[in-house]
């Protein structure tokens, strides 16, 4: 999974040079011993989806992660991975990174008709900063739920942002929550990632927030740097 030596994988490269933009599903092992990527998900050029929850929001559990085996972050993007289809006798409940690929190559057709004049690597760049997430990610959700609003502009600055801060005593440190807890919301978590001093993601975690103080536990021989998402804010803190 290093993005050039399987076969496909130099196939979605080689489509990518031609201008196609290769939308491909991260693969369903994320809860088998393999847990990785298949290809042509490492391609660098190929725009990989993971899964999400459709009632949770967050990663599902069979959805394969990241990194790829040269440290590159993988999935780009991510979309719901279960849906209900009509089965030989009724109705079904099915799962798979399968449908998270369609829904997401669905999504980039109809943001290159409104973005015409992109290459496909810059549109490619353009689903990414789409993400939910955006600009926090890791190897589980890559950048998040792409999002129609961010090209075609609507309600991006209506909505009041949820704000966070990091407190540390020297020792210790904890992401304090500035604003009111609705425990009622479905979506009410905390995203945070444990950086190396190298740039790369040691540890990545999704916690429900229902206290204002959430601790945050790190090697700080391993940790450089902490970066967290909550309500649409994104910060980072040097150790």
């Amino acid at each position: 999974m290093d993005g050039i030596t399987s076969l496909v994988t130099r196939a979605g490269n080689l489509a990518a040079r031609k201008g196609m933009l290769v939308v491909n599903a991260i693969g369903n092992d994320g809860d088998t011993k393999w847990r990785t990527m298949g290809a042509p998900a490492d391609a660098d050029s190929v725009l990989t989806v993971g899964g999400i929850d459709p009632f949770y929001n967050y990663h599902i559990n069979f959805s394969s992660v990241g990194p790829t085996y040269d440290g590159r972050m993988k999935p780009n993007v991510s979309a719901y991975g279960e849906t209900i289809v009509a089965g030989k006798e009724k109705l079904q409940d099915v799962f798979g990174t399968s449908f998270s690929t369609p829904l997401t190559a669905g999504f980039v057709a109809c943001a290159w008709q409104l973005r015409k004049h992109l290459t496909n690597m810059q549109l490619f760049h353009e689903i990414e900063k789409s993400g939910n997430l955006y600009p926090y990610f890791d190897y589980a959700h890559g950048y998040g739920i792409p999002q129609a609003s961010y090209f075609i502009k609507v309600n991006q600055t209506t909505e009041q942002k949820s704000s966070f801060h990091f407190q540390s005593d020297g020792l210790s440190l904890e992401v304090i929550i500035d604003d009111d807890i609705d425990t009622t919301k479905d979506d009410n978590n905390l995203l945070y990632k444990l950086i190396s001093e190298k740039g790369q993601i040691i540890s990545y975690f999704v916690i429900e927030v229902i206290t204002k103080e959430i601790p945050i536990d790190f090697d700080p021989q391993m940790v450089e740097s902490v970066e967290a998402f909550y309500h649409g804010t994104y910060k980072k803190y040097k150790l």
